[in-house]
């Protein structure tokens, strides 16, 4: 191993991995075993390597190991609007996909909270400072982008059946479909 990637590997003692627990748990992330080995498997690696199990980890952190049952994970009170904010300030600075979609897989529990202190997900992303159309997932489309859009896939050699397009391009096929009536028709308007 090289002199670089033995530095870019992060070393993790007990109290690093303590540590990164305590973190998560404050900033709303989820400390569920499978989210964690899902979003940072190093963390949940070193968790199991230094104190047997992701329970015992969560133990010697003092976090409260998230329910099977579906009880609380946290303490009644524990989300406020500004943990909310905070939480999602830290799943975007960590680069991850905010869209609801992606939030209610990695972190249910604050979609949640989210919901019930600013009343819709977009109004909470607002309060953080994010723009809700910027993390979607699925781009809005109108006639004219959706024009384009063919019009792009057709210059570069894709096949524009509709079969093709519902199993490879099924967002813009049901665009398509919503705006013009069928997917046939986006395809000779935007090719005429």
């Amino acid at each position: 191993m090289t002199s670089s990637s033995a530095n870019n590997r992060q070393r993790w003692s007990r109290q690093r991995v303590v540590a990164a627990i305590e973190h998560r748990y404050r900033t709303g992330l989820s400390v569920n075993a499978q989210a964690v080995q899902s979003d940072d498997s190093r963390l949940f690696s070193a968790g199991r390597r230094h104190f047997g199990s992701w329970a015992a980890a969560l133990a010697a952190a003092q976090v409260p190991a998230p329910s099977r049952r579906g009880q609380a994970r946290y303490p009644r009170g524990h989300w406020s609007k500004e943990r909310v904010i905070r939480a999602i300030r830290n799943h975007a600075h960590q680069g991850e996909a905010l869209h609801a979609h992606a939030m209610h897989q990695r972190n249910n529990r604050l979609i949640a909270a989210a919901t019930y202190h600013f009343g819709s997900w977009s109004t909470a992303l607002r309060a953080a400072g994010l723009d809700p159309n910027s993390v979607r997932a699925t781009k809005r489309r109108s006639p004219s982008s959706i024009v384009e859009e063919i019009r792009q896939l057709a210059a570069k050699g894709h096949d524009l059946s509709a079969a093709a397009a519902r199993r490879h391009m099924r967002a813009l096929h049901g665009a398509a479909e919503r705006y013009f009536g069928s997917w046939h028709a986006a395809v000779e308007q935007s090719l005429d």
